[in-house]
């Protein structure tokens, strides 16, 4: 069985210009992530998987409906089965804290930063780390610019 991980996130999606609108950068994250899907969908993934990262993880309850055989879960910690997954890909990724970008902040505005080791890390590269740890590949990570940290 091949099957992909979407994580997506909110400020990095193409398109979004205001922050302060919730409902359009809901509806723009859905977008970016039924993009996501449907190429998914044309290289026969068997098992597609979606984890809503922004806030509280319940930002694109409406894909439930257009996709009903597609789990869609709020957030990493409420994923309990990394394992089913060998491929990932990050959607709608910002910078990390103390970059200068629109977005950049590290998981919530009060965290400064997280490290690994020594080093400090930003939300993608904690991600990539983690879907490394359950044996997957990350085939790319979308965001805005200066969001490779």
């Amino acid at each position: 069985m091949k099957g992909l991980l979407i994580i997506v996130d909110m400020e990095g999606c193409v398109g979004i210009q205001n922050i302060m609108d919730y409902r359009a950068c809901c509806a723009i994250m859905m977008e970016n992530t039924k993009v996501v899907i449907s190429q998914a969908q044309k290289v026969n993934y068997d098992k597609i998987g979606v984890i809503d990262f922004h806030d509280s993880g319940y930002n694109m309850l409406e894909l439930e409906k257009k996709y009903p055989h597609i789990p869609i879960v709020s957030h990493v910690w409420n994923m309990h089965n990394w394992e089913e997954y060998q491929d990932a890909i990050l959607v709608g990724f910002h910078a990390m804290n103390g970059i200068s970008t629109r977005y950049a902040h590290t998981l919530r505005p009060e965290i400064q930063c997280i490290k690994l080791g020594n080093k400090k890390i930003g939300e993608i590269e904690w991600l990539i780390n983690t879907a490394s740890f359950y044996g997957m590949r990350v085939k790319g990570v979308l965001g805005e610019d200066g969001a490779r940290n």
